[in-house]
């Protein structure tokens, strides 16, 4: 199974995948880790070489176990990408319509196991799917996983590749309940929790989601996430639009572990839960499945109410083509180039999107010259009362607002980007829900013509 025992003791250093490296620098490795860390790293290593002691056995009869049993029932074993909220919630949803509706589930006795992949980015959440998803711990099957890979006939055996649940091709949150229950206990729990955030029994509320890099830089210390910045909003251009709401009756609910900025506000219906001292788990799940609806600017936690069927508008995204396929009321940035002091068009910016596997990369606008614009405060606004008047039913297509919407899904499908037949794509948020914004259509007429759209100032 291994190569060396050196590599074994590696594999128990770094907890990860074998790495061949001598065994002189692996010893002194080892005596420096012990120098640093004392008897705690000595315990700490003697726990992992005991736990591989175990897995390991243990996988492997797991595995020649699942392989005799084929013939009467197929056991595949997957991973949950679990150290990041919006994968935690999304890809095992989108699994669980997949199953509901057949798609690959070609055999009717299949067991699927899964394993988390790291420790959950919320804890709640993943006891909740614990419901729904046979979960095997995860120092076994990640073995099982690995010996199963480097076993012949090796798709039968695994789950489709995570990947495949980031989109829902199939259209399948749209047709399907949630799958995500509240026991009445937790239900009593959520409404006293609310009560003491400021939110009273039956009070409507909206949940604000706007990125910024304070997350990942607490939960993932040590590495660089700058390459993200161009995804990030500025929750000043949100205040606006969080007081329209107010006027309406809303509290609305600014949200995140962690936050760069307080939202200022005097307003007391505006709460900063971002910054509440009983902050919880519990409660980042609750709001977000029980507010009227969401606003989002492309962070995982948006993901909360797409898997409870709440509604989601899109505010300052980038990789227009990644946000229009998911299909939500949403609005996104305009990209101006440094280089020709112009905006690009939308064929541009879809143009330009092509040329890169991950276009969210800050450094490949920046090699470019292109810089992604903030939505301004106004346009954040509008879109977000139109989101509110479609939820609430009261809204009414003004008369140029088909024509508007066919212009800009010509424009689309001018540069091969086929969705005008996704009428279903994304969740239903109600009859004759746009995909983009009207207020912003209609100011933005001449940007998402086919032809390059000149201007002669950054709009703000």
């Amino acid at each position: 199974m291994f190569d060396t025992v050196g590599g074994l003791f590696v594999f128990v250093a770094q907890g990860r995948n074998l790495v061949p490296v001598g065994e002189a620098s692996f010893l002194a490795r080892q005596v420096e880790h012990f120098r640093a860390g004392g008897v705690r790293t000595v315990l700490r290593k003697c726990l992992k070489l005991l736990t591989l002691a175990i897995s390991w056995p243990v996988a492997f009869v797991v595995t020649i176990g699942i392989r005799l049993m084929s013939p009467i029932v197929l056991v595949r074993v997957g991973w949950l990408f679990s150290s990041r909220m919006g994968n935690l919630a999304r890809w095992p949803e989108i699994y669980l319509c997949r199953r509901d509706t057949g798609v690959s589930f070609e055999r009717k006795r299949i067991v699927d196991i899964w394993f988390h992949s790291s420790i959950p980015s919320n804890s709640f959440l993943a006891e909740m799917w614990k419901h729904e998803l046979h979960i095997g711990p995860r120092w076994v099957f990640r073995r099982v996983d690995f010996l199963q890979r480097r076993l012949p006939n090796t798709e039968k055996y695994l789950q489709p590749q995570s990947w495949e649940f980031e989109d829902d091709l199939g259209c399948h949150i749209s047709t399907t309940s949630a799958h995500l229950k509240f026991s009445n206990a937790e239900i009593a729990r959520g409404h006293n929790e609310l009560k003491l955030l400021g939110i009273p029994s039956g009070a409507k509320y909206v949940c604000l989601m706007v990125r910024d890099s304070a997350y990942l830089a607490q939960h993932r210390p040590g590495e660089d996430w700058s390459f993200y910045h161009y995804r990030d909003g500025r929750i000043e251009d949100y205040l606006l639009a969080a007081e329209k709401l107010t006027e309406k009756g809303y509290l609305v609910v600014r949200m995140g572990a962690t936050a760069d900025t307080r939202l200022r506000s005097e307003n007391k219906m505006i709460i900063d839960y971002a910054f509440y001292e009983n902050r919880n788990e519990f409660l980042d799940i609750y709001l977000g499945a029980h507010c009227e609806f969401a606003i989002g600017t492309g962070v995982g936690l948006e993901e909360i109410p797409v898997i409870f069927r709440r509604p989601v508008c899109y505010t300052g995204v980038i990789n227009w083509k990644v946000a229009l396929s998911r299909g939500y009321l949403m609005v996104g940035k305009k990209y101006f180039n440094e280089k020709t002091n112009e905006f690009l068009s939308l064929r541009q910016i879809l143009e330009f999107e092509a040329k890169s596997n991950f276009s969210m990369d800050k450094n490949y606008y920046e090699s470019s010259g292109i810089i992604p614009q903030h939505n301004s405060p106004k346009e954040i606004a509008d879109l977000v009362l139109e989101m509110e008047s479609r939820v609430s039913q009261r809204w009414t297509d003004p008369p140029d607002s088909d024509e508007l919407q066919a212009r800009f899904w010509k424009a689309l499908s001018d540069v091969g980007l086929e969705l005008t037949t996704r009428k279903g794509f994304g969740i239903s948020y109600g009859p004759g829900i746009s995909f983009v914004g009207y207020e912003f259509l209609k100011i933005n007429q001449d940007w998402f013509l086919p032809e390059v759209a000149k201007m002669r100032s950054i709009t703000k």
